[in-house]
């Protein structure tokens, strides 16, 4: 909860920041992002990836079968999230919002 509220209040300051002082401005925010290993262990965020993959799932409480969760998973290659970076700092759009809330 507070590593996401933290990231909301920077983002909230990032934009006034950048109003206040006329500063275009571009926020890209993936879910979780996974890609190739740089160190021969397993990290925090291939976890959840490896746990679908060799099954190790949660169990159903009553049946004892096991079960694979109901959910999506906002998973982003964090090459795609490398080159958003650099199209977001390369490319001009004017005045277009992708997300708004």
């Amino acid at each position: 909860m507070w590593y996401s509220l933290s990231k909301t209040l920077a983002e909230d300051a990032a934009w006034k920041f950048a109003k206040d002082n006329n500063i275009d401005m571009v926020c890209i925010n993936p879910g979780m992002v996974a890609g190739p290993l740089l160190q021969p262990e397993i990290n925090f965020s291939v976890t959840p990836i490896l746990n679908l993959i060799n099954g190790s799932v949660s169990r159903n409480k009553c049946s004892g079968t096991k079960t694979f969760p109901n959910l999506s998973y906002p998973w982003v290659n964090v090459k795609d999230v490398a080159e958003f970076h650099i199209l977001a700092y390369e490319v001009v759009v004017e005045d277009i919002v992708w997300l708004r809330e």
